[in-house]
């Protein structure tokens, strides 16, 4: 009955005092990061050694385009998990070695959709 009266007369301090008192429930977790992949080993120029990446694009698309960007997206994803972050991006990618997006097109129940596959030599930007 008292505890009623001073949350009635007194609700700031009754918070404070309950936030105070209370235990912690909610623990926080502590941030990492994450190491970056090894430095693989490159050519002249800058190019790495071991050959093309290949990713397909899982996710299929009206617009032959959007399909396109999707595999250059997982390609790049795929490239930064591996390679690091100063290799995974499609403009920095050799164009004297293997680059390429190849792109099928399905006929499907809902129209006509693409799926298509990004290959390119990685090099560091």
């Amino acid at each position: 009955m008292l505890r009623k009266l001073a949350i009635r007369l007194f609700p700031a301090a009754a918070l404070a005092a309950i936030l105070i008192l209370a235990p912690q429930t909610n623990a926080q977790g502590t941030m990492s990061r994450r190491e970056a992949p090894p430095m693989p080993p490159v050519d002249a120029n800058k190019c790495i050694i071991a050959g093309p990446v290949t990713i397909s694009g899982i996710s299929s698309f009206r617009i032959k385009r959007r399909a396109e960007d999707k595999a250059v997206e997982r390609w790049e994803n795929y490239v930064r998990k591996k390679y690091g972050p100063s290799f995974a991006s499609w403009a920095n990618t050799s164009r004297s070695q293997e680059r390429e997006i190849t792109c099928k097109e399905y006929d499907r129940a809902v129209g006509n959709v693409w799926t298509c596959q990004a290959k390119a030599v990685p090099c560091q930007g």
